[in-house]
């Protein structure tokens, strides 16, 4: 029901639930009194960006809901066109910079038909945010061949942005795709599950992790194991504990395990990117 939606949409709002109850988002009231009062003059002249408002859903698994999903999907496109369409328009600062959001559910024809509705309607854009395939990522085939269909019809002077992404395979292949921008979670999920994550990588520009591995820092192997998480690993975990240090936080469920372990993959995570973008430049 929707007194039990976290996000309700409407043709004119969203309604999202906070810890403050429903609050009401309107696409022109979140440019001016969220966007542009937080992008104040104090950063000078750096360039600031956002993400449009959109209207996303969470698509059904329930076959016998097909058709209330499609509704739904179709005016979830539509909303996130005309906001988009408002929202870029409002924007006259030089200094803020626009990214359309792209919407679309797992199906690849609405995916791509909003791509293009959007960069026809929307003009003075940075780039486009592709949202919600993160959703999808569990099908990594299927994934790919809607990001990598979305990628060939994206014109050359726009760039692309996914911001969220859960596993090592949606960054490689986001990578693989020529996204610009890409955003995620995965230090963080696997830091709440005691998991530390191991990047090798290549001089390949084109594939730049020769290999990936996860510890389990949960696992009683580690209990009396001195080295650290990785002995190549430069961040601050590696450098001052050991597994057995980071195992024992872990069992007795200090936040601090958490903490260390998180260091230790944002660590890893921004090796990689920096690979990335040396490699590309």
């Amino acid at each position: 029901s929707q007194t039990r939606s976290t996000l309700i949409s409407t043709s004119k709002n969203i309604s999202i639930l906070t810890s403050n109850g429903h609050v009401k988002v309107f696409p022109d009231s979140y440019f001016s009194d969220v966007i542009v009062k937080s992008f104040t003059s104090d950063l000078g002249d750096e360039n600031c960006h956002f993400v449009t408002l959109h209207d996303e859903f969470k698509e059904s698994l329930n076959v016998n809901e097909t058709f209330n999903t499609d509704k739904k999907l179709k005016a979830s496109i539509a909303r996130t066109i005309n906001w988009n369409t408002l929202q870029t328009n409002l924007n006259e600062f030089d200094h803020i910079k626009s990214w359309a959001s792209v919407v679309g559910g797992s199906d690849l024809t609405t995916r791509t038909k909003c791509l293009r509705d959007v960069i026809s309607a929307c003009n003075n854009v940075e780039g486009v945010t592709y949202v919600g395939l993160h959703r999808i990522a569990g099908n990594i085939s299927l994934y790919k061949s809607i990001l990598g269909n979305c990628q060939k019809i994206l014109p050359q002077h726009l760039k692309s942005c996914i911001l969220e992404t859960k596993s090592v395979e949606e960054i490689l292949v986001a990578f693989e795709l020529g996204v610009n921008v890409i955003g995620s979670s995965l230090p963080q999920l696997l830091a709440k599950e005691g998991k530390a994550l191991i990047f090798s990588l290549s001089n390949n520009s084109k594939k730049p992790v020769q290999s990936h591995s996860f510890i389990d820092l949960k696992n009683p192997i580690c209990a009396r194991d001195k080295s650290p998480i990785s002995g190549s690993c430069q961040c601050m975990t590696c450098r001052r504990h050991s597994r057995s240090y980071i195992h024992h936080l872990v069992q007795c469920k200090e936040l601090l395990g958490k903490m260390l372990i998180f260091l230790h993959n944002f660590h890893q995570l921004l090796n990689l990117f920096s690979s990335i973008n040396s490699e590309s430049a």
